[in-house]
């Protein structure tokens, strides 16, 4: 004989997780571009599409990894330590949206990177933290994730292949307060943020992308391609289950 009151309080959590559904529903693109026409024209980043800095960052119809363009730093004509940052709609961060994720992600291509030489390329958002919320990058050659918040650690992943496309990402579960970081879909590394900590960044916005390329031998040749930026609010991983065990106990129809 079946006992009900396991799947009553199942019920009541599908009732929860349906409501949060709703909010996750409402997951959406804060900001997000492959720099293409419109959004963007080959010359200088600074000054278009409401990126400011120094100089150093251009938008380049070459190696572009989705569509015709991408923006591009080369060692050669970008002073070292260059950076570029655009302000951004408000990047929810307070409890009523805890039902989903903040979701980093990029596309970066290393090209003639000298072996001899250090190299940092980094790209963090929600820029009222210093470092950002989220941050993804590439220190000589490895993908990277950290934060600017709780001294998270460095998370330093595989090799991303000179000449070729690397998808990374930093995901923050805003329910759990868990990033993880990924590249290519595979993840690499996690931490933990605080959520009082989270909870009390609900004015946050702002994108920025920064590097810098020193020491070596011969001419500075680097040059750093990205593209297919996007910060956006993704249904969290922390409710799937939720939504999978209430399921399981809603009424079925008889047919």
């Amino acid at each position: 004989m079946r006992t009900g009151i396991p799947c009553v309080a199942a019920r009541s959590a599908a009732g929860v997780a349906l409501a949060g559904l709703s909010l996750a529903a409402n997951a959406h693109i804060i900001y997000g571009t492959s720099f293409e026409p419109g959004q963007g024209m080959p010359g200088p980043l600074v000054g278009q599409d409401l990126w400011n800095g120094t100089p150093g960052w251009n938008v380049t119809n070459d190696s572009a990894h989705i569509g015709i363009h991408s923006i591009t730093y080369s060692a050669a004509s970008g002073p070292s330590g260059t950076q570029a940052s655009r302000p951004t709609p408000h990047i929810q961060l307070d409890p009523i949206l805890y039902w989903v994720a903040l979701r980093l992600e990029a596309a970066v291509r290393l090209d003639t990177m000298r072996p001899d030489a250090t190299s940092s390329f980094r790209l963090w958002a929600a820029n009222e933290v210093p470092g950002g919320v989220l941050q993804i990058g590439v220190d000589d050659g490895r993908a990277v994730v950290t934060s600017g918040l709780d001294n998270a650690p460095l998370l330093v992943g595989p090799e991303i292949a000179p000449g070729s496309y690397a998808f990374i990402v930093a995901e923050l579960d805003m329910f759990t307060g868990h990033v993880v970081a990924m590249v290519n879909d595979v993840p690499f590394g996690s931490f933990e943020l605080s959520i009082p900590t989270i909870r009390a960044l609900d004015s946050a916005t702002g994108i920025s992308v920064a590097a810098s390329v020193s020491g070596g031998t011969g001419s500075p040749t680097e040059t750093v391609h990205v593209d297919s930026v996007r910060l956006w609010h993704v249904p969290a991983p922390g409710i799937a289950g939720c939504f999978a065990a209430a399921a399981l106990c809603l009424p079925r129809r008889r047919r």
